[in-house]
């Protein structure tokens, strides 16, 4: 999930996951997120809708978040340019993910 991250980053995310839940939790929840399949749906989706994707990111391939843009009527796809799947502060892709979710919730 953090490539890229630093120690810190690292440390902290792997200790807010051990919080989160128990390890037979997050493995069912990560084996029930690789069964989910909402292509159908996305055609019906009549919101604004802003789907931020990071280039490098080996959890869910950019591919996969090109696709689900292109499914929603009138989506924005923003690339992000880090291999992070949770881009954080310090992380190059950090500033536009800010500025872009900042652009989209003040012109809705």
């Amino acid at each position: 999930y953090l490539p890229n991250g630093t120690p810190e980053q690292i440390k902290w995310f792997a200790e807010l996951q051990k919080a989160s839940t128990s390890g037979e939790t997050a493995a069912r929840l990560r084996t029930a997120c690789d069964d989910i399949d909402v292509t159908s749906l996305l055609p019906r989706v009549t919101v604004p809708t802003l789907v931020l994707h990071a280039r490098g990111d080996t959890v869910a391939p950019y591919l996969q978040g090109r696709a689900i843009a292109a499914a929603i009527p009138k989506a924005k796809f923003v690339t992000l340019e880090t291999e992070n799947h949770v881009p954080l502060p310090g992380d190059p892709a950090w500033e536009k993910l800010v500025m872009d979710i900042e652009g989209f919730v003040t012109a809705a």
